[in-house]
């Protein structure tokens, strides 16, 4: 998996980022970053598959939840229950119809 670059910390960042280096700019996850873009509380654009969000935006964003709690400002927090195992057979069993 490729590291992206944190451009937190630099002092003149590029006016547009992946959606993996937004990520790391807010300390959220990627799957965050495209539910903010839907919901229009970040601005951007589409490049063939990807998606660029703006730092102005980012930057915005940061400003306007700074000191709401972390669910609002991008993180999980540390109160989320763990994923609920489903049902079913578990993963290390053969499936039956190759036993045949």
């Amino acid at each position: 998996m490729r590291k992206e670059p944190d451009y937190s910390k630099h002092p003149d960042p590029p006016s547009q980022m992946s959606t993996g280096a937004a990520a790391v700019w807010l300390g959220c996850s990627r799957a965050m970053i495209y539910k903010l873009y839907r919901n229009g509380e970040l601005r951007g654009y589409k490049v063939g598959r990807g998606t660029r969000i703006y730092t102005d935006s980012l930057r915005e964003y940061q400003e306007a939840h700074q000191g709401a709690p972390p669910a609002v400002a991008g993180k999980v927090p540390a109160t989320a229950r763990p994923p609920v195992r489903r049902a079913g057979r578990p993963r290390y069993q053969k499936s039956r119809h190759l036993d045949r």
